[in-house]
């Protein structure tokens, strides 16, 4: 029973929090990071695109994947732009 009580205490115990390293403050991703991931979605968006262009109008479920591919590289780009210092 000591035992399980010492580890109770052990596990309970309160530790520090670790920071994360400055050039990973951004969700751990670094600025190259964010722009890879920009890279990726506009060359996903592309082929979507040209996928889209076999259709008179795009079927919903391809319309949705470009809605999709679109949303993630508006975020991409917001992430990898350099913020201003105040």
């Amino acid at each position: 029973m000591a035992l399980f009580t010492r580890l109770k205490q052990w596990l309970s115990r309160e530790t520090p929090r670790r920071a994360a390293p400055p050039h990973m403050a951004e969700q751990g991703y670094g600025a190259a990071r964010w722009q890879r991931e920009a890279a990726l979605w506009r060359g996903t968006l592309r082929r979507l695109q040209r996928q889209a262009e076999g259709y008179p109008t795009p079927p919903p479920w391809l319309q949705s994947q470009i809605d999709h591919a679109q949303q993630r590289l508006d975020a991409a780009e917001a992430q990898s732009v350099p913020k201003a210092s105040a």
